[in-house]
């Protein structure tokens, strides 16, 4: 009798080994999937960030320079500041949405809407980033030599769309 319990039993043993072997070889290798996409995403959405804080920089940079030539116009005679600002401009615009869909797809709406939102087009005071380009202008406290005020830009305000704040900083 023990002969027999030992033969039925050894085999059911031996598949339920096997049973548990393969669910804790299949979580485990869930795991590694999961974190091999979360590492993915993370290194996309660096991507993205880093994109965006280039292009945000370039177009600030941009017109800044074009700003100063209309408040002081002798030293960006051989400069086409007004053209390059909107090239950068055209290609900015462009790109609005691409890189909206995306933050909306890695960190959520109201990220995406903090980037840009459509409602600003009719606001007085736009929330999102892409329509805060003129309150981001900000009158310098030195004189140029001509004896009126450059203005400089603030871009404090990119790194605030990560912090969540939409309010306007100054800048240093």
């Amino acid at each position: 009798m023990l002969e027999v319990v030992a033969l039925v039993f050894a085999p059911v043993l031996g598949f339920v080994g096997v049973f548990v072997g393969y669910l804790l070889n299949s979580r485990r290798e869930d795991r590694v999937l999961r974190r091999e996409l979360a590492l993915e995403q993370y290194r996309a959405g660096q991507g993205l960030f880093e994109e965006i804080i280039s292009s945000a920089g370039t177009r600030f940079t941009a017109m800044q320079r074009w700003l100063w030539s209309v408040a002081d116009p002798e030293p960006y005679r051989a400069v086409p500041a007004r053209a390059d600002y909107f090239k950068l401009l055209q290609g900015w615009n462009a790109a609005c949405w691409s890189r909206r869909a995306r933050l909306r797809l890695m960190l959520g709406d109201d990220t995406a809407l903090r980037f840009l939102d459509y409602r600003d087009d009719n606001r007085q005071a736009p929330l999102s980033l892409h329509y805060q380009s003129s309150p981001l202008i900000e009158p310098s406290s030195e004189p140029s030599e001509t004896g009126r005020s450059l203005p400089l830009l603030s871009i404090a305000s990119m790194a605030s769309i990560t912090r969540g704040q939409t309010s306007q900083t100054t800048s240093p």
